[in-house]
């Protein structure tokens, strides 16, 4: 399950995903959101957009905070894997 892409009904799809993320549902669609001052990307939530992502974050009208990648995806989990314990500090 993907809440972002298919909406959640309750914080618990959420949790899986990152611990400090919850479901904002008063919008349609209803999606996982990170606690202010995270940023959602690859279904985590970073405390700072990481180096192959551009370092402000993107926020919607409804608050909704995301890192954009500024590479390609299969780049950017390639980069995930081998930084994996210089990373995991970054996110949840």
């Amino acid at each position: 399950l993907k809440p972002n892409e298919t909406g959640c009904i309750i914080d618990e799809q959420c949790k899986r995903a990152c611990e400090s993320t919850y479901c904002e549902n008063v919008h349609r669609p209803s999606r996982c959101l990170c606690d202010k001052g995270s940023h959602f990307l690859f279904n985590k939530c970073w405390k700072k957009c990481p180096e192959f992502a551009y370092s402000e974050p993107q926020v919607d009208t409804n608050g909704f905070s995301q890192c954009i990648l500024k590479t390609d995806q299969r780049t950017a989990i390639m980069y995930m894997r081998r930084n994996r314990r210089q990373l995991r500090s970054a996110f949840c």
